[in-house]
C-alpha cells in the first residue's frame, strides 16, 4: 500500500514535538501554582521617558485601576503574579498558561516554529513566545508586545522583551523573568517568582468581574439583572 508523503511529513514533525523532555519529567510542570512571593535584587532602572509615563498611570499593581474597572482582560506581567493560581499545562507542540482572573491565555511555542514576521504580527499584550527545553528547564523568549503596564509598573512598550526561565522541583516552581525595553529601561530588569503546586483535586474556581460592581459602567442596565 503507497504512503501519503504529506502525511508521512506530518507524523515525523509530531514524533519530533513529542520528546521525551516532554512527557518525561517536564510533564510534572503541568498543574496548579499559586504564587508564593516575587522578589528583584533592586528596583527597575527606568529612562526619564519612562519615569514621566508611569508617573501619568492610576496604577493598582501591574494594571491600570481603570483597566481593572473597566474588567479589561489583562495580559503579561499581570497574568503571571496578579490573576490567581496559574493552570499550566505541558502539550506535545506548546506550553499553555491560564490564570484565573480577566487575563489572556499564554501559549509558549515548543515546537520550533518561526517567529512571525513583525510587519505582519498585530502586537498584543502577551505577545508571542516562543521556548525550548534545556533538560528540565523551560526557557522562553517573548516578543511582539503592545502598549500597556510592565513589570512593577513600568510601562510596556512595543519594544519590550521578556525572558523567562522555568524550573521546577517537587511542588515548587520558580520562574525568572528578565525584561528589557531601550524605550524605559536603562539596563535589564530581573525579578523571581516562586510559586507552590496546589492540590492534584484543585479546580479552578469562577471568577466573574461587573464594571458597575466596581462603581463605572451603565447603571440603567442595573433593572435587568
Amino acid at each position: 500500500m503507497p504512503i501519503n508523503r504529506k502525511w508521512m511529513v506530518f507524523v515525523t514533525g509530531l514524533c519530533m514535538a513529542i520528546t521525551p523532555a516532554v512527557y518525561g519529567e517536564a510533564a510534572g510542570l503541568s498543574g496548579f501554582w499559586q504564587l508564593q512571593s516575587n522578589k528583584a535584587s533592586a528596583p527597575p532602572d527606568l529612562t526619564p521617558w519612562a519615569k514621566a509615563q508611569r508617573a501619568k498611570l492610576h496604577l493598582a499593581g501591574e494594571a491600570t485601576k481603570e483597566d481593572l474597572d473597566w474588567c479589561l482582560v489583562q495580559g503579561i506581567p499581570y497574568s503571571m503574579d496578579q490573576a490567581g493560581p496559574l493552570d499550566i499545562i505541558v502539550a506535545p507542540r506548546e506550553v499553555l498558561i491560564t490564570a484565573e482572573k480577566i487575563a489572556l491565555q499564554r501559549h509558549l511555542y515548543t515546537d520550533g516554529q518561526k517567529k512571525p514576521d513583525p510587519e505582519a504580527y498585530d502586537p498584543t499584550a502577551v505577545g508571542n513566545s516562543h521556548a525550548h527545553w534545556e533538560g528540565d528547564v523551560l526557557k522562553s523568549e517573548t516578543s511582539g508586545l503592545s502598549d500597556g503596564v510592565g513589570p512593577a509598573g513600568v510601562p510596556r512598550t512595543n519594544t519590550s522583551e521578556l525572558r523567562e526561565e522555568f524550573r521546577f522541583a517537587g511542588d515548587t516552581l520558580t520562574v525568572v523573568s528578565t525584561w528589557t525595553d531601550p524605550k524605559t529601561l536603562r539596563r535589564p530588569y530581573t525579578y523571581t517568582l516562586v510559586y507552590k503546586r496546589l492540590p492534584a483535586d484543585y479546580a479552578a474556581s469562577e471568577y466573574y468581574c461587573d464594571p458597575r460592581k466596581n462603581g463605572v459602567g451603565n447603571h440603567s442596565l442595573d433593572a435587568y439583572h
